[in-house]
């Protein structure tokens, strides 16, 4: 039987990551629109968008992000631009080069035993974000 304390904090990690996919959806969003405002770009150039991920906790492992173009990719995870970062300080920087003018999602996660996967425990990810 699971305690009221364990569903709480099971609540807690989800809405800190959903929150964190959000700001960062934002704020790739806002960039993107600044590029588009401050620059022509013709339907068939892309651009470099570079993101910056920080308060990383330790240094150990590697953020790795993929860029999506739909929501329904951004839900199922297919179909995306997938990258890999370092850690240094704390951060990471991820640039794609070439992307096309459009709407994006971006989806990330710190893989901090380098194992190449998001770890569950049960649904809720068992590793820091």
């Amino acid at each position: 039987m699971t305690d009221i304390c364990t569903v709480i904090n099971q609540n807690t990690y989800i809405m800190t990551y959903i929150k964190f996919l959000l700001i960062l959806t934002l704020t790739f969003l806002s960039t993107l629109t600044k590029a588009q405002t401050t620059d022509t770009i013709s339907e068939t150039e892309g651009v470099d968008i570079t993101v910056v991920v920080k308060n990383i906790r330790g240094e150990t492992g590697k953020i790795i992000m993929g860029l999506y173009d739909s929501a329904e990719n951004f839900e199922m995870r297919t179909n995306g631009q997938y990258a890999t970062g370092t850690i240094e300080n704390g951060q990471s920087t991820i640039v794609y080069h070439n992307v096309k003018p459009g709407t994006y999602a971006i989806k990330c996660y710190h893989d901090a035993n380098d194992n190449n996967q998001i770890d569950l425990d049960g649904f809720i990810p068992s590793i820091t974000y």
